[in-house]
């Protein structure tokens, strides 16, 4: 195994790491989002808390669809940029 001090590398040139590529806020935002939507079912004789489980339901899933689209754009396009 080489030796990691004998890599040279720019500041400009630094090797990706292993968590580069994971986005954990967007699928723990859609995790969410299902448990709110089991808590919302789960109380359905209450009206208040339908109204609640549904806004934050919805908000949820919404926000981690849209954060989970933006970083795979921001992804793309930093592959693009090292490509090209």
């Amino acid at each position: 195994m080489p030796d990691s001090r004998a890599l040279r590398v720019n500041r400009s040139q630094t090797p990706d790491t292993v968590l580069d590529g994971v986005d954990w806020p967007g699928p723990t935002l859609l995790l969410a989002g299902v448990a709110l939507l089991a808590w919302t079912v789960s109380g359905l004789d209450d009206g208040g808390r339908l109204l609640a489980g549904a806004v934050g339901t919805m908000a949820t899933v919404i926000v981690g669809i849209v954060w989970i689209t933006v970083e795979h754009l921001r992804f793309r396009a930093r592959q693009d940029e090292d490509s090209g």
